[in-house]
C-alpha cells in the first residue's frame, strides 16, 4: 500500500486498470492510497475536490475481503497527517458494503440528495477539527 499525489502517469495507469468505467470521478482526486497486486492496481481511496471529497474503489475479483476499510482508513489517517479538518462522501443508501464501511469510519449523514427515483446519494462528512465542524454546520443548510 503507497500513498501518491496524482499526477499524469498516474491518471493514465488509472484510466488504464478500468477503473474509470465504474467511477469517472476518481480522477479528480489530488492524492491516493493505492494498493497493488502484481503491479496492477486493485484498490484505491482518494480526495479531492473543494469539499474534500473522497471516493474508494476496489476491482471487483477483491471486494469482501476487507480491502476497503484498510484503504479508507489509511485514507483517514494520511487526510489527518497533511492537516485536513474533515473528510466528505457521497453515498448510494443502497449500496450495502458502502453504508458498513462509512457507519464504521463513524461518518455523519448530513443530508441525502434525490436525483431521481432510481438515483439517491446521502451526503456524509468525517470531522477532525473545529474548521471540520463548521463546514458540518454549513452543509446541514442544505439538509
Amino acid at each position: 500500500m503507497r500513498i501518491a499525489d496524482s499526477d499524469k502517469d498516474l491518471i493514465k495507469r488509472i484510466n488504464e486498470s478500468g477503473f474509470l468505467d465504474e467511477m469517472k470521478s476518481i480522477i479528480f482526486c489530488d492524492w491516493f492510497v493505492i494498493h497493488e497486486k502484481n503491479n496492477q492496481i486493485i484498490g484505491m481511496a482518494g480526495v479531492g475536490g473543494l469539499f474534500n471529497t473522497t471516493h474508494l474503489i476496489v476491482e471487483k475479483k477483491f471486494r469482501n475481503i476487507g480491502l476497503g476499510p484498510i484503504l479508507y482508513r489509511e485514507l483517514i489517517n494520511e487526510a489527518k497527517n497533511r492537516g485536513y479538518s474533515y473528510l466528505a462522501t457521497y453515498q448510494d443508501p443502497n449500496n450495502i458494503d458502502s453504508v458498513k464501511i462509512h457507519k464504521w469510519l463513524n461518518f455523519e449523514t448530513i443530508f441525502r440528495i434525490h436525483y431521481s427515483k432510481e438515483i439517491v446519494q446521502d451526503v456524509k462528512i468525517l470531522v477532525f477539527k473545529p474548521k471540520g465542524k463548521i463546514i458540518r454546520k454549513f452543509l446541514r443548510i442544505f439538509n
